[in-house]
């Protein structure tokens, strides 16, 4: 299956324990700039905007994540995703002549 995505409120907060049914997890991440490109285990997906995270349901187990964007200093991290939770990732790229 592909996985899709949906959309959350601007601030991530969830209002109520969020079930995911199946062996699947949800990825919520936020990124800035908001244009920048997501790679979640090589496949592409991009913010539905700039107000609102991404969410991914993937399957459970250790996934990576890529981020980038021209003239930014590129993102990447492995996330270990458990059934049914909710994984949130926040990331904001400094600009490649920014220190760290």
């Amino acid at each position: 299956p592909v996985p899709s995505p949906s959309f959350a409120p601007h601030q991530y907060q969830p209002r109520e324990s969020r079930t995911i049914a199946g062996e699947a997890g949800l990825l919520v991440i936020r990124v800035q700039p908001a244009d920048a490109e997501i790679l979640i285990d090589g496949q592409r997906w991009q913010a539905p905007d700039a107000d609102r995270p991404l969410e991914v349901r993937v399957p459970a187990g250790r996934v990576r994540i890529e981020i980038r964007k021209p003239g930014f200093a590129p993102f990447s991290t492995e996330l270990s995703v458990k059934p049914g939770e909710v994984t949130p990732l926040n990331v904001s790229l400094p600009a490649r002549d920014q220190p760290l």
